[in-house]
């Protein structure tokens, strides 16, 4: 994690894709194929760039960051923060009952993590790492 990956990240739909372009650790690019009928021929293509928010506020008051392009966990804090800020804070918003206030993110749910976690420990399996480092 010392250095930007180098891999792109490609979501493909029905009539159509996403290609997330390199880094895939902040990305700030990415394209998007619209197609007239699923895998059909290629009606448009739209090319969207966003810059990365600035880590200055959110990041280095905590020290430099280590991790190449930490800017696209900028977003990440923001949510974190609104949550709190309307939920509350788990195990620190004394008018909360327990097990309540900020205990996932809309932007990124609990099943969306777990799926992200099982995909990710198939592929480690069918490439022969897991086991290895755990």
């Amino acid at each position: 994690f010392r250095r930007p990956s180098t891999f792109e990240v490609e979501y493909i739909f029905e009539n159509g894709r996403a290609l997330i372009h390199r880094p895939g650790n902040g990305p700030s690019e990415m394209t998007i194929y619209e197609h007239k009928a699923p895998f059909g021929p290629l009606i448009r293509e739209t090319k969207i760039s966003f810059p990365l928010p600035p880590i200055k506020d959110k990041l280095l008051q905590y020290g430099r960051p280590n991790y190449p392009r930490a800017e696209g966990f900028v977003y990440v804090i923001d949510a974190i923060e609104k949550c709190m800020a309307e939920r509350g804070v788990p195990g620190k918003t004394e008018d909360l009952p327990v097990g309540s206030g900020c205990l996932e993110l809309e932007e990124n749910t609990i099943e969306e993590q777990l799926v992200t976690v099982e995909v990710t420990e198939e592929v480690l399996k069918k490439m022969g790492y897991f086991g290895r480092y755990v």
